[in-house]
């Protein structure tokens, strides 16, 4: 649906125009771009935070001879998230 708009703008106005119309439509597919890359980078931290979590689970569990999902209790995390990590 939000294609659709960019399409429109696009269908209306011939190639290079440098009216407002199309400097918008250029602008909303900018935005789309990095949306997508914000978003690919969001998932990789947040992959990369849940391995530091079961990590530090793991460990303090181990050290005080508890299941490291009640570490992750204490502090709020969703150790099953992160169960399956290595």
């Amino acid at each position: 649906m939000s294609d659709d708009i960019v399409a429109r703008m696009r269908q209306s106005h011939r190639v290079g125009c440098d009216c407002v119309g199309c400097d918008a439509a250029d602008e909303i597919e900018r935005l789309r771009r990095d949306y997508s890359c914000i978003c690919g980078e969001m998932r990789r931290m947040m992959d990369e935070r849940d391995e530091a979590r079961w990590r530090l689970c793991k460990v303090v569990g181990d050290n005080r001879g508890v299941w490291g999902c009640e570490i992750a209790k204490e502090n709020g995390w969703d150790y099953l998230a992160t169960e399956a990590k290595p």
